[in-house]
């Protein structure tokens, strides 16, 4: 059984909702009991909120993002037996129990940026669209690095 910590609402029409809706879907196709999903954890609740699902006989603890992953190592360290995995993004620190992505959004968006700009060239398209919620860390450097990404095909 999976079990979702998620930092934001599980029904946020974006990165959350993603990941509550590919559990639910791979646990329907296999079998398995429906995800438990504890949604809106507080950064300072964190180790609560998650020590909590733990306790519940899930199999597989998703973490959702790294603003909620401090208590991780102790936890990992209590609760052995659970396959952790977090998508903590680029810099979160190893843990031999702790499977992670460390996706960085910097080449992500150099990508996007760059790719964009060719299209730009392509169709005679002058303006582009960057949405972000909250002026948080990682949204800085998305956008400053999709800004390069346009700014390496042209200048202008």
């Amino acid at each position: 059984m999976f079990g979702i910590a998620a930092a934001g609402p599980r029904d946020d029409g974006a990165y959350y909702e993603a990941v509550v809706t590919a559990a639910e879907e791979i646990s329907a196709e296999n079998g398995f009991a429906e995800p438990i999903v504890v949604d809106n954890i507080q950064a300072a609740d964190a180790a609560t909120a998650i020590g909590d699902l733990a306790q519940q006989g899930v199999d597989v603890i998703i973490v959702g993002a790294s603003e909620i992953a401090e208590p991780l190592p102790d936890l990992i360290a209590e609760y052995p037996d659970i396959f952790w995995y977090c998508n903590c993004g680029a810099g979160y620190a190893e843990d031999p129990g702790l499977a992670q992505s460390l996706d960085d959004g910097a080449e992500i968006n150099y990508s996007a940026g760059y790719a964009t700009g060719l299209l730009f060239q392509e169709s005679g398209g002058e303006s582009a669209v960057f949405i972000g919620c909250c002026d948080l860390g990682f949204e800085k450097e998305s956008f400053l690095s999709f800004q390069a990404g346009l700014a390496a095909v042209d200048e202008s």
